[in-house]
Parts: structure tokens; sequence; C-alpha cells
């Protein structure tokens, strides 16, 4: 009986410490990726295709999620954001700035904070980016 009990916290346990190790080194990964995206993006203009509310998938909570889309030197690129302020819940065709890696556009962020109605927004965001980036989530 005892040792039945310490099987079923060890399959309790095993699974959850297997999860914080993938999530650690996840994290780092993203860090990383931020990093690289601060370090040598360029900025870009993207538009709000679809917004995903977030929801319950067997016992855990996916988070919402916005997907949009973007074109560099004519070739249009989608790509999904998953750090959209939860009180700020974007329109479809809304415009963002975006950044994204110039030898590899696919690799791109949408900056929620910077919303562009017209060129001025952003021309002003790339002044501004001049001498303060954004910074990615980390």
């Amino acid at each position: 009986m005892k040792q039945q009990r310490i099987n079923g916290l060890l399959l309790l346990f095993i699974p959850l410490i297997l999860i914080l190790i993938y999530s650690y080194f996840k994290r780092d990964e993203i860090k990383s990726q931020n990093k690289e995206l601060e370090e040598n993006g360029l900025y870009s203009v993207g538009i709000i295709t679809k917004y995903n509310e977030e929801y319950i998938n067997t016992n855990v909570l996916e988070p919402a999620t916005v997907e949009f889309e973007y074109s560099i030197h004519g070739k249009y690129y989608e790509s999904l954001c998953y750090n959209f302020p939860k009180n700020n819940i974007p329109k479809i065709r809304e415009s963002y700035m975006i950044i994204y890696l110039p030898n590899e556009p696919k690799r791109s962020c949408l900056l929620c904070n910077y919303p562009v109605r017209d060129s001025s927004d952003y021309n002003r965001y790339i002044e501004e980016f001049k001498n303060n980036p954004p910074k990615l989530n980390h």
C-alpha cells in the first residue's frame, strides 16, 4: 500500500519536473531569440488578421493569440503573437509596428504598444526607436 502511494506520487511529480525543465530551457531560447531581434532587427508594419481568445485545452489555459501579416520586399509573411495585452484587444485590420530579422524575415514580433494609424506614426516610431528601441518581453 505504501509502495503504491510512493509510485503514485512519483508518477505525478516526474511529469511536473519534466515540464518545469522544458519551460526553463524554452524560456532561455525565447530570451535569446528576442535579444537577437532587439540587436539586429528592422522595423515594418504588420496588420492584424485574427484574434483568438484564451481557452482551456485539456485543463491547460491556452493564451490569447493575435495573428498578423506583413510584407518585406514584396513577399508576404504570417506570424503569431502571444503577448498582446488582455485589456487592449486588437481589431482585425489594425496595424502595428513589427520587428523582424533582415536575414530571416519569418522571425518577427508584433510590437503591441505601437499602433500605426498613418505614415506619421510609422515615421515617429522609427525616429524614437533610433534612441530608444522597444524592449521585447524576456
